[in-house]
């Protein structure tokens, strides 16, 4: 249940918007997350909870940014409206736009269950995020480098998370002798700038309705390379296959549709630069999920073992 003085506030914020008190009935929608769909009428909103003050700001104010700035309100590629958030101590919120619809990871089961039937359908669903994701960087393109030290921080980050499982510590020093050689690679090469990227990128942050897209869960969002957000998916999609009994190769033909269909419409460098690059950010990407505990050992082993041959094929 949302706590008393929460829901207090989120009350008061509602009457100004000329909507009665009786009117509002509230739903916990999320197992894992403290996300709720709040009832008026014939409305739906989304109220999502945060740890801190300062991610509900973020999360209202790059929401706010993409929706109102960057076009992000109608069209195929879009965001939810964001209405008003809480920053409070006790109540750290964001009230947006319920959006109905399915998920990439939707897709993804049923193509999986069900190939025949379903598997035109996912490549063209993540089509739809190549587009959203491609509308987004060429859109805030500004030919403004990329911080490289972030990366590598980032890189050093997962590392650390990941030394606390003793499995990890047989991978460790052959991941660092290769993220040194990934250094002077990046030094030699021009593909280092920045675009503004979701972050966050997994295929249940991405609602499909019809031919249009929501990218939701912006509180990551950041101006860095925007391979950050391509390989993320990309390793998404092959732990997904790999979870569910699959190999990573059965899972090559999605990921490669999902990128060629992204370079295509990305189009501000060749196609060589954007593949010569995507090994290092699927490999940040892999090594994000195997910090996930809940995950057997045995799969976060092999989630380390494509990051490392992702950071190999990419020298």
């Amino acid at each position: 249940m949302l706590v008393e003085e929460c829901w207090k506030d989120i009350e008061e914020k509602f009457l100004k918007l000329g909507i009665k008190r009786e009117d509002l009935y509230v739903k916990r929608i999320s197992k894992n997350k403290p996300v709720y769909c709040l009832f008026c009428k014939d409305e739906k909103f989304v109220v999502k909870f945060f740890s801190s003050p300062e991610a509900s700001l973020r999360e209202y104010r790059n929401l706010k940014f993409l929706y109102e700035e960057m076009d992000f309100s109608k069209g195929d590629y879009r965001v939810p409206r964001p209405y008003f958030y809480s920053s409070e101590l006790n109540c750290c919120c964001v009230v947006e736009e319920f959006v109905e619809g399915k998920d990439i990871d939707h897709y993804l089961g049923k193509a999986l269950t069900n190939e025949a039937k379903y598997y035109g359908k996912l490549l063209k669903k993540l089509a739809l995020v190549a587009g959203w994701l491609s509308h987004l960087h060429k859109s805030s393109y500004k030919g403004i480098p990329s911080d490289i030290g972030f990366q590598f921080a980032y890189y050093e980050k997962l590392l650390t998370s990941l030394s606390n499982w003793e499995e990890f510590n047989n991978f460790r020093f052959s991941i660092e002798v290769l993220l040194e050689k990934w250094k002077t690679k990046i030094g030699l090469h021009d593909f280092c700038y920045s675009t503004i990227i979701h972050g966050d990128v997994t295929p249940t942050n991405f609602i499909i309705k019809g031919n249009m897209v929501y990218g939701i869960d912006l509180e990551r969002m950041k101006r860095q390379n925007p391979l950050w957000d391509v390989g993320f998916m990309a390793s998404e999609i092959k732990h997904y296959y790999m979870w569910k009994g699959k190999s990573s190769f059965d899972a090559e033909p999605v990921v490669s549709y999902f990128f060629n269909i992204y370079s295509a419409l990305f189009n501000k460098v060749g196609f060589n630069k954007l593949s010569d690059y995507l090994p290092f950010f699927m490999a940040m990407g892999y090594l994000r999920i195997a910090r996930n505990p809940w995950l057997s050992d045995e799969h976060r082993v092999k989630l380390v073992e494509e990051a490392v041959s992702c950071l190999k094929y990419g020298l």
